[in-house]
């Protein structure tokens, strides 16, 4: 399996439908996350492992909040 792209919705600190986030491929097949503290790339290997393989990293906060508190407050 080769995963192209992914995009989060309502997922954790996302709110609404990100950006797509293509992944590298061709001869340049590595893709780099980087960011500042607390800007979600934890929440982005998350989503990977989530939906791959239904568990989360050691430190994962919450495993019964993944839904977005915002959207959650808008669709109650």
């Amino acid at each position: 399996m080769k995963l192209l792209s992914i995009q989060l919705f309502n997922f954790r600190q996302f709110y609404g439908k990100t950006p797509v986030i293509v992944l590298a491929s061709g001869e340049r097949n590595t893709t780099i996350i980087h960011g500042n503290n607390g800007a979600g790339k934890t929440t982005i290997l998350n989503a990977f492992s989530w939906v791959l393989y239904e568990k989360f990293s050691a430190a994962f906060a919450s495993e019964d909040q993944l839904l977005n508190k915002r959207a959650l407050a808008e669709a109650q």
